[in-house]
């Protein structure tokens, strides 16, 4: 073993080797028999897969005398959990590939993002940096008089601009190829304020090209289970503003309780950086539960939405190891069945599949769609990117405990 000379060739090695297979190392320290090391990826949906390779290539490059092997999981700059792993029951166990053996010897925790500042490595990161993916997509209106299917197929570019390791620009453009939107004709009948039924407008005027969405997002860890965000900027095809995310996400527990408030401003039908003289405050308190056996997560919000109508929306979905989720939803609101309109309250459900699932090998990304009956004014809630929940999913024991049958994956 040439990291044997010297802890700094054990640390360049894991530098090396982590980053060729997608890991971010962030930090490292040798103390004794233990070897920790912090790690950013965004390339396994499932956190047990992640660590189980990355328990691989130190067990490979590490010298004899390291018993343990601790290692700490980053996103957005914010240390989300650490598993501790013996080495010896390691190999003992990757014999016959039985993850639940070995995790009678395995320690699931969080840790003080202060400690992280204290490894004795911390390689340098050139700062900003630019992500970035293009391909297809498509862009569709589901039901109505004018047509059951009316689409576009579009170029799309995905842009994520890391400034720090807590702040970034993430950004969605499009360019249209094809589209028969033409055929859409009908006008808005609502008597709310039409945050969602000038749909129509929004497919015709922005279909050669969109940005549909250019977001800051700035990320902090308060303190122990209690994380927050700031955002600014283009959200969605329709709003933009500005707001925040609170999240309360005890690390042993089966719930979460999220508030986020934001003030939104319609933007212009063009979708491009101009906006329209609408604007709302809107915002909800949200209780997260997940039954752990099916891995159900039930999501109860309340509060006012884009139209200023105020309510509560209930949205049921099962997550499944390949990290395949489908899900259903309505909300009911203080406006009357005459005011909402056809089919007097909000429903739908939606389907989110890892863009994994269409190849041999591991790909990041989920690709979702979703349907709603009619598209109505009444409970429309704001979408804004990088939702905490979602930033912080391997906060929690139970999501690394659910998919810990892939560990040698």
């Amino acid at each position: 073993y040439v990291t044997e000379i010297n802890n700094e060739y054990l640390y360049l090695a894991s530098l090396k080797y982590l980053g060729e297979s997608s890991f971010a190392m962030q930090s490292a320290d040798l103390s004794n028999d233990t070897y920790k090391i912090s790690y950013a990826q965004n390339k396994y949906i499932n956190h047990a897969i992640a660590a189980g390779r990355i328990t691989n290539i130190l067990d490979q490059i590490s010298q004899p005398d390291i018993a343990k092997f601790e290692i700490t999981n980053i996103n957005a700059g914010i240390a989300l959990n650490t598993i501790k792993i013996n080495r010896q029951e390691y190999k003992k166990s990757s014999k016959s590939l039985d993850s639940q053996s070995l995790k009678r010897f395995v320690e699931i925790s969080k840790l003080n993002d202060d400690l992280l500042s204290t490894y004795k490595f911390q390689p340098k990161v050139n700062l900003p940096k630019h992500f970035y993916s293009i391909g297809p997509g498509v862009r569709s209106q589901l039901g109505g008089p004018d047509g059951f299917f009316l689409g576009q197929l579009l170029l799309r570019l995905d842009s994520e601009i890391v400034l720090k390791r807590n702040l970034n620009i993430q950004s969605i453009i499009q360019a249209g190829i094809y589209d028969t939107f033409d055929e859409l004709k009908l006008a808005s009948d609502s008597v709310l304020p039409h945050v969602r039924t000038e749909v129509v407008n929004y497919l015709k005027a922005g279909r050669k090209n969109n940005i549909t969405r250019m977001q800051a997002n700035y990320f902090h860890k308060i303190k122990e289970d209690q994380f927050l965000k700031f955002s600014a900027g283009l959200f969605e095809e329709m709003f933009g503003g500005i707001g925040f995310e609170y999240l309360y996400r005890p690390f042993d527990e089966f719930y979460a309780i999220g508030i986020d408030a934001y003030h939104a401003r319609q933007r212009s039908y063009r979708q491009l950086f101009d906006f329209q003289e609408y604007k709302t405050l809107t915002g909800h308190l949200t209780l997260y539960i997940t039954e752990p056996k099916s891995n159900t997560l039930i999501k109860l919000s309340g509060g006012r939405y884009l139209a200023k109508d105020s309510g509560i929306t209930i949205d049921l979905s099962r997550k499944f190891k390949t990290g395949f989720r489908v899900g259903a939803f309505f909300s009911l609101t203080d406006i009357s069945d005459e005011e909402f309109g056809e089919g007097s309250f909000d429903k739908g459900f939606y389907f989110n599949i890892p863009i994994q699932s269409f190849f041999t090998n591991y790909r990041p990304g989920l690709s979702s769609f979703g349907l709603r009956p009619l598209t109505r004014d009444g409970a429309a809630k704001l979408t804004v990117g990088h939702d905490l929940y979602g930033v912080t999913d391997s906060a929690s024991s139970q999501n690394i405990n659910f998919g810990w049958d892939e560990f040698y994956e």
